[in-house]
């Protein structure tokens, strides 16, 4: 049953993750009940009691209407418009491929936030803008280096998500995000960086206007209230996702670059957390996927791999470093140079 469950707790002797499917939660969702899993623990084991924290939610009380209006509540319909938006059907670049039954590698790169704060501030846009400008650069050399004899070049997309409650009123710990496509071609590398970053901006402005977001909320309803889709059998309706998801959804970017922020905790729980992640599994057809977080004036930026195959990591990493960002690495748990994978 655990084996089919959609969210799961794994934990060894000084780690702690919670893994959830998206039909289960998000981020915010995943981390506030990472939270509430803390501080009961360190309630049982240490005698600390972070319950009255307004940074922890309630978890000791009986599900009621409020809860149901609330934490329950299915934002997407509640925020749901007339108009609708086309899905996205661009092909992508995909940097790399999968290898069948190949151990997941993590790679851990830690950055002080005060050196990306100063190089995001140089460029004028936030840490989320430079990173995804570097990695949609990095992505599009990778391209150029492995097809060197080709006269034609993919696009470069990829997906950054956004968390709908900070645009649209919500306490929902359901899903309740959306995302933008930043996309670039070939002869956008001949932009100087501080001009690349700015159309990266723009872009991930426009995806994030909240008019545009509602006809995407839209979109996606109106496919789950269609009428007909209500009375197909479940097991046609998987066959029918799993066909639409590898015919557009993992060919339309080429990795999620998902940023959690800042993790906030009680006092009485910093103590007690050295670092945090955000870890996002690779995809069906792209070996990459990328989470961030910060916490403690340190910023963690985590690449999923399902390659032995380090195709990105000397772009991606070797651009930062130019632009004065040196992160300590850990590949699976282990220290490594940073000048090894560059």
């Amino acid at each position: 049953e655990i084996k089919k469950c959609a969210m799961r707790v794994l934990y060894s002797e000084y780690r702690v993750s919670v893994e959830f499917f998206h039909s289960v939660t998000d981020g915010y969702g995943g981390l506030e009940f990472l939270k509430a899993l803390l501080c009961e623990y360190l309630r049982l084991t240490e005698g600390i009691d972070c319950r009255n924290s307004e940074l922890v939610l309630p978890y000791d009380i009986e599900f009621d209407e409020e809860c149901e209006r609330t934490e329950a509540v299915d934002s997407y319909s509640e925020y749901a418009g007339s108009e609708r938006i086309p899905f996205d059907n661009n092909v992508s670049y995909l940097p790399g491929k999968n290898i069948s039954g190949y151990k997941l590698d993590e790679i851990m790169s830690v950055f002080n936030v005060e050196d990306l704060l100063k190089t995001a501030r140089n460029y004028e846009v936030s840490i989320t803008t430079l990173l995804a400008s570097v990695m949609l650069r990095s992505i599009m050399e990778l391209q150029i280096e492995q097809n060197k004899e080709k006269k034609r070049y993919k696009p470069v997309q990829i997906m950054v998500p956004v968390d709908l409650r900070k645009i649209f009123p919500s306490r929902t710990l359901r899903n309740f995000s959306l995302y933008a496509l930043p996309c670039i071609k070939k002869e956008d590398l001949e932009r100087p960086f501080e001009e690349f970053t700015k159309h990266i901006e723009m872009q991930l402005k426009a995806q994030f206007d909240k008019h545009h977001l509602e006809k995407m909320i839209t979109t996606s309803v109106s496919l789950q209230k269609n009428k007909i889709m209500k009375v197909v059998p479940l097991f046609i309706k998987e066959f029918a996702v799993k066909i639409g998801f590898n015919l557009i959804g993992s060919h339309n970017s080429a990795l999620t670059l998902t940023n959690m922020g800042e993790m906030k905790f009680p006092e009485p729980m910093k103590p007690y957390i050295r670092h945090v992640g955000t870890h996002v599994s690779k995809r069906a057809l792209s070996p990459y996927n990328c989470g961030m977080a910060s916490f403690g004036g340190k910023f963690y930026l985590c690449l999923s791999r399902g390659s032995s195959k380090a195709d990105l990591e000397p772009f991606f990493f070797g651009n930062l470093v130019k632009l004065g960002c040196i992160p300590q690495i850990f590949v699976n748990n282990e220290e490594v140079d940073v000048k090894r994978l560059i």
